[in-house]
């Protein structure tokens, strides 16, 4: 591995909300997150944070559609044609004399 030695740099406010939001989204250090805009590139990583905010929304509106139709379905009444039915008396030929 290549040895590492420290640099203190000043980013652009922009450009430092791309590293807090990777940061956040990687679980790595700002640090590392700036590491890698810089070797990968900053509009690159924006448009794959962007991918990834429309992933999401996708992923919640798929969420609260199901949650949405799990309430319908139990405000209809419906949750109850899924339950057993409960049979009363018995089937035994005896009790019919």
């Amino acid at each position: 591995m290549a040895e590492r030695k420290m640099l203190s740099v000043a980013v652009p406010d922009d450009l430092m909300e791309v590293v807090k939001m990777l940061s956040e989204h990687s679980g790595k250090s700002m640090s590392s997150s700036l590491i890698y805009i810089a070797e990968r590139g900053a509009p690159i990583i924006i448009d794959e944070l962007n991918k990834f905010e429309v992933y999401k929304e996708a992923v919640a509106k798929r969420k609260a559609k199901e949650k949405d139709s799990v309430a319908l379905t139990d405000s209809n009444g419906d949750d109850e044609k899924s339950k057993p039915k409960e049979v009363k008396g018995s089937s035994d030929s005896k009790s019919k004399k």
